[in-house]
């Protein structure tokens, strides 16, 4: 064995990605939000791209929100160390204002006519106001709120005295939410500094003064304490009252629908507990959900789907990505100019790159999503129970492309139909060999188990057995556990939770 270092020459074969095909990558796995944010920042960095005039100008898709937090809480410590002795609420006047809105001045641009020096710097063109001073009122949202600055008004709009008015607004501060205090009293009286002077009295009045506010039903500690608040405000009538004791007393049984016990403990018939159950019913177990919140998530279709002579088509939607094109001005500098141009060379390097790219984006997703569109034909025509089986791999096949590719494509994609828009993925699935010999696919049998369970009698609902026997009957032989499966995928309760009088 020789330990001299020796030199050998090895053959071999890597694949490497060019930061072309990276980046082509890349925008074929971005959605139609992710792309829009793609090509603004493009358009503002690279000054040889600019939108074709020939484009209709696209609309707006997603509005963004603007948040008013509004005025902050005064320091509750504070108030209460300046008066700690309660006044009486008929010497104390609220006097809050509503805070008057302001629309957002609209940023000033420069020309568009801009010209450049000898040294070819450029500055971004945005197009000039006639009068800049005008409000733009599209720019105009309402602002949004949330449960804490909501019932900070309402205790703004109440009669109290600072140191009432401090306690409140701790207290609100506690909820979560959803609109209950989920911590103690105990608790929350030992997070009080103790020169401050309060009482469990003292938060037990305040507590339900924000049980008076609205929504009903914040302020509760538990569940049963949200119903009854809500209860309140109905009218006072022996189904609200046998109501209110369920909500009390009951909570398990509703939960396991047990009525037979309910109306042994309460004595009471079928149309009294129908009544009471149909006043729970309209509840709202988190009545601070309502208020505020994240927006709404917007989706932009990549591709809309239309009936053209008996078929149906796919066709991109010309509202996700605008056409590009290059600066005429800047392309016939490089014309004229040899000298001092790389900079721009560069940049028109990238946006030939960024234009075909982009092209081939759009070529490729038509390209499978008509493929889709040509085999769920029965499902544009007669909705989920004609869904068809189909895989990654099915698709890639009769595409000629990999199936990352296909993977990559229906990522993030959705597709706009008469029937609602749906994500690329939700015609994919396997299917199940059925006796005639025809398979059927996991969303048409989802759809048939969906129908059945609908078409049922609530008052003896149908078990998972009893739905596997009913599908083997129409020749989709299915196990029970797979008939439970699917039936949790559609959010749908078992037999003895969906049983009713």
């Amino acid at each position: 064995m020789s330990l001299e270092p020796r030199l050998h020459l090895r053959a071999s074969t890597t694949l490497a990605l060019s930061p072309q095909m990276a980046q082509a990558l890349k925008l074929l796995t971005l959605s139609a939000v992710e792309l829009q944010q793609t090509i603004e920042e493009a358009l503002q960095t690279n000054p040889l791209l600019e939108v074709a005039e020939t484009d209709e100008e696209s609309p707006e898709e997603t509005l963004a929100v603007a948040a008013d937090s509004g005025d902050e809480v005064d320091d509750w410590q504070a108030q209460l160390l300046e008066r700690p002795s309660a006044e009486l609420p008929s010497e104390e006047r609220s006097n809050a204002d509503d805070a008057p809105q302001t629309a957002p001045e609209e940023p000033s641009g420069t020309n568009d006519a801009e010209s450049f020096d000898d040294g070819l710097l450029w500055q971004d063109a945005r197009p000039a106001h006639d009068d800049e001073d005008a409000p733009d009122f599209t720019e105009w949202h309402a602002a949004t709120t949330d449960l804490h600055h909501y019932l900070h008004e309402q205790a703004a709009l109440t009669p109290l005295a600072e140191r009432d008015r401090a306690l409140v607004a701790f207290m609100i501060e506690a909820l979560d939410d959803d609109g209950y205090l989920h911590e103690d009293l105990d608790e929350l009286l030992a997070s009080i500094p103790p020169e401050l002077e309060v009482g469990r009295e003292d938060l037990e009045i305040a507590l339900k003064l924000i049980q008076s506010f609205d929504p009903p039903g914040v302020g509760a500690r538990d569940l049963g304490e949200c119903l009854r608040l809500q209860l309140r405000e109905r009218p006072d009538t022996p189904a609200r009252r046998l109501a209110e004791r369920l909500a009390s007393e009951a909570l398990e049984l509703l939960a396991r629908k047990d009525y037979a016990a309910i109306k042994r403990r309460y004595g009471c018939d079928d149309a009294l507990l129908r009544e009471a159950l149909a006043l729970i019913a309209a509840l709202d177990p988190h009545p601070g959900s309502r208020i505020g919140g994240e927006p709404p998530a917007y989706v932009i279709p990549d591709v809309i789907v239309r009936r053209r002579d008996g078929r149906w088509q796919a066709e991109l939607n010309p509202a996700v990505a605008p056409r590009l094109t290059l600066n005429q001005r800047y392309a016939q500098i490089l014309g004229e100019r040899r000298e001092g141009t790389e900079a721009l060379r560069e940049r028109l390097a990238e946006a030939k790159n960024l234009i075909r790219q982009l092209e081939q984006r759009g070529r490729t997703i038509l390209r499978v999503a008509q493929e889709i569109v040509e085999r769920q034909q029965d499902f544009f025509a007669h909705g989920e129970a004609a869904m068809k089986p189909l895989t990654l791999r099915t698709l890639a096949e009769a595409l000629g492309l990999h199936e990352s590719t296909i993977s990559r494509v229906t990522q993030g994609k959705y597709l706009q139909c008469p029937r609602g828009v749906f994500e690329f993925r939700h015609f994919f699935g396997s299917g199940i060999a059925g006796e005639d010999g025809e398979i059927a696919s996991a969303t048409a049998i989802r759809a048939r188990l969906r129908e059945l369970i609908e078409r049922e009698d609530h008052k003896k609902p149908l078990s998972d057995a009893r739905l596997a026997e009913l599908l083997a009957a129409e020749g989709i032989p299915i196990a029970r556990r797979t008939v439970a499966k699917y039936r949790e995928q559609l959010q749908i309760p078992p037999a003895n939770r969906r049983k009713a009088l």
